[in-house]
């Protein structure tokens, strides 16, 4: 099971500091409050990502509960995303992953 463990905290890890740049590259074209919560959440996400490598329960806990609301934000979000000129393979692939990480926690809820 560790090699499950290690695989969620690289993703979540992954994920934030792509979700952080995403946002300082595009900090132009987006309001101010949208830019300082991207950043501070995929700043969370890295350090939750390092949680879930030491196995601490409380990172397994804190990294479902914001997967889970960015999953249904970006559920949510997807046609207006699209509509706005992001490519909609991409975005099914961030939203796709979003969901089976949250998934593999879920399943490895034991080992946490």
């Amino acid at each position: 099971m560790s090699g499950l463990v290690r695989l969620s905290a690289a993703t979540t890890l992954v994920l934030g500091l792509a979700l952080g740049s995403w946002a300082v590259l595009r900090a132009g074209a987006l309001p101010l409050a949208l830019v300082i919560t991207l950043v501070a959440t995929g700043a969370t996400l890295v350090a939750l990502g390092l949680g879930l490598a030491r196995r601490a329960r409380v990172a397994w806990s804190f990294t479902l509960a914001i997967l889970g609301v960015l999953a249904l934000a970006g559920l949510l979000a997807m046609p207006a995303i699209v509509r706005s000129g992001f490519p909609p393979i991409v975005a099914g692939l961030v939203l796709a992953v979003l969901f089976g990480l949250g998934a593999t926690l879920i399943m490895g809820r034991d080992t946490f």
